[in-house]
């Protein structure tokens, strides 16, 4: 296994391409994928050009627990799209996608709860 790795972020334009690459193995995958893989600047393990933002990570810890790998990294580098993060914080116009459980996703809604 490698010692590095990206956290590439999602939107929901994504969603099929976010399926493949969790469902089957494999770097074989990446041709029944629509993204286009562009160079990373400080590791050496691509990043992808539709994501909003990539997390460009050097390895520092993994555990297994059960059927799941928790890893754990050190961002050495980060790209993103300024108009997905405007203000310090995420544009939820930019339908960021998370994985609830299973075969469904969800983004997040654009009603904010303060306290």
């Amino acid at each position: 296994m490698g010692k590095e790795f990206v956290v590439a972020v999602p939107t929901l334009e994504m969603l099929e391409d976010v399926w493949i690459a969790g469902t089957k193995s494999g770097p074989e995958k990446i041709k029944d994928m629509s993204i286009n893989l562009i160079d990373s600047k400080k590791v050496n393990v691509k990043s992808i050009k539709e994501a909003v933002a990539n997390l460009e990570c050097k390895l520092i810890d993994k555990k297994s627990y059960g059927d799941h790998t928790f890893f754990v990294g050190e961002v050495l580098h980060y790209t993103y799209n300024e108009e997905a993060f405007k203000n310090g914080k995420p544009n939820l116009q930019f339908n960021f996608l998370a994985h609830l459980a299973v075969n469904e996703f969800v983004i997040f809604d654009e009603k904010i709860y303060k306290m």
